[in-house]
């Protein structure tokens, strides 16, 4: 009945419920493509951070401390970089990567001052593994914001340097 009357050649009045009805069913599937293309930009969002926290993941050497220095992770690269077992650091304090005396420093305090009030630190630091070795690293300290902007933990990313300082201590001596 309501095919014929579509299809009819004859002018009638709109049917004012019909016309709301479908605009309301309108509106609902519009914000159904919307979610739907919101959902598969955060699927894409979600999909690009993993690959590129993989990609560091295979590069770089890779620890979290919370803010006051407690190791929270740390990666393969780190762990081997360092000579350490997860257990061996999960829990403890930054400064054992230190040498004596640096974490009663003051810059050591004003280091970790900085990256409590979200300010990242990046430079050459010269850090000690469990066999009391140096280790030369080039780093970055990266404060981690919640979504109010406050720092609740820190990232560091690394490479160590070792050789290439030995070396240059090599040329300077000559």
């Amino acid at each position: 009945f309501g095919i014929l009357e579509f299809f009819s050649t004859s002018i009638q009045e709109p049917d004012e419920q019909l016309l709301t009805e479908l605009d309301v069913l309108g509106r609902q599937i519009g914000l159904l493509a919307e979610r739907r293309r919101i959902e598969m930009s955060q699927k894409e969002i979600v999909a690009e951070f993993e690959c590129q926290m993989t990609a560091i993941d295979k590069t770089q050497a890779v620890i979290e401390f919370m803010l006051d220095g407690t190791v929270l992770t740390a990666n393969k690269n780190f762990l081997r970089m360092m000579g350490y077992a997860p257990e061996e650091i999960l829990g403890k304090h930054h400064g054992m990567f230190c040498e004596p005396g640096i974490v009663e420093s003051q810059e050591y305090q004003d280091f970790w001052a900085k990256l409590n009030r979200g300010e990242f630190d990046a430079g050459v630091y010269r850090r000690v593994d469990k066999g009391g070795e140096t280790v030369w690293v080039q780093a970055t300290y990266n404060p981690i914001v919640d979504p109010w902007g406050q720092p609740y933990k820190v990232l560091k990313l690394a490479t160590d340097i070792t050789s290439q300082k030995v070396l240059e201590e090599a040329l300077k001596s000559r």
